[in-house]
């Protein structure tokens, strides 16, 4: 999908949080059209512990694609959270490649624009090593796929983990910019330094980077929510009101620099806040 403007949408669904019946044969698809009918035009599939689409019917698979099309609902796959490109063991770097790879086939299938990834974590792994590391995993993962949908590493919320801002726009510098993408999760970005986004000269600093990236710009990929976090970093996702994540200063300076992609909202009351966070984007 060619993006003009940001669409808005959660990170996964329920029926719990839109309408969809419980006898549901291609719940996914029925999503994408609840999505529409609340005004939101975007969706991140969750594959949280396995890629629950890989067995689905050619057919299943065709529905969710029309449907995104015909309502022009953006879609992105979150693969599972048991990835770490940075391991040791072997078996873990097999099963890494396995999950990343499925998910970039469903997405190819579907029409999604990217797959979100956790890259993994440094362990007892110097930095540049492990950063080195992750680089040559990717660069083998796109040798084992002909998928044309893109990889997104996602900046992440603990200092524990590959995903600072300077690491994910390394990544970019480093590999196909055609099928890779720096993922922008603002809410992490302020857990990993135990509130940055406080300081109003902080999220100045962020973006005065990514206007060295335009191409970025132009096809973003945003994670925001509400976040608690420690000074290890990110705990857990908060509605909008009761976190400190200063998100209207935020969403002023991706008007500002005239974002265009997708802003998936992973808020316990996803919906609600997915709304919330459009209305407050539309008042600017």
């Amino acid at each position: 999908m060619k993006f003009n403007k940001l669409h808005f949408g959660p990170a996964g669904f329920s029926g719990s949080d839109l309408n969809i019946p419980t006898s549901s044969k291609n719940p996914t698809a029925d999503a994408i059209l609840e999505i529409s009918n609340v005004s939101l035009s975007a969706l991140e599939i969750e594959f949280v512990r396995q890629v629950y689409l890989k067995r689905s019917s050619i057919d299943k698979l065709t529905e969710i694609k029309k449907n995104s099309v015909d309502k022009n609902v953006a879609l992105s796959i979150h693969a599972p959270y048991f990835i770490n490109l940075n391991s040791d063991e072997e078996h873990k770097i097999i099963n890494s490649h396995r999950y990343i790879i499925d998910s970039l086939n469903v997405g190819q299938e579907i029409g999604a624009n990217i797959v979100v990834v956790h890259l993994g974590f440094f362990l007892k792994t110097e930095p540049k090593l492990a950063i080195e590391n992750v680089t040559k995993e990717i660069e083998k993962i796109f040798e084992k796929t002909k998928s044309h949908t893109i990889l997104g590493a996602e900046t992440v919320g603990k200092k524990s983990q590959i995903g600072s801002l300077d690491e994910v726009l390394y990544f970019y510098d480093h590999l196909d910019k055609k099928r890779f993408l720096p993922v922008i999760d603002f809410a992490h970005l302020h857990a990993r330094e135990n509130g940055l986004f406080k300081d109003p000269k902080e999220i100045k600093k962020v973006f005065d980077q990514l206007k060295s990236y335009p191409d970025i710009l132009n096809r973003m990929h945003i994670h925001m929510s509400g976040i608690e976090y420690t000074e290890k970093g990110e705990r857990k996702h908060l509605i909008f009101q009761d976190a400190d994540l200063p998100y209207k200063q935020i969403l002023e300076k991706l008007k500002e620099n005239n974002v265009k992609g997708t802003i998936i909202c992973e808020s316990p009351e996803i919906i609600k806040d997915c709304l919330f966070l459009k209305k407050e984007w539309e008042k600017i």
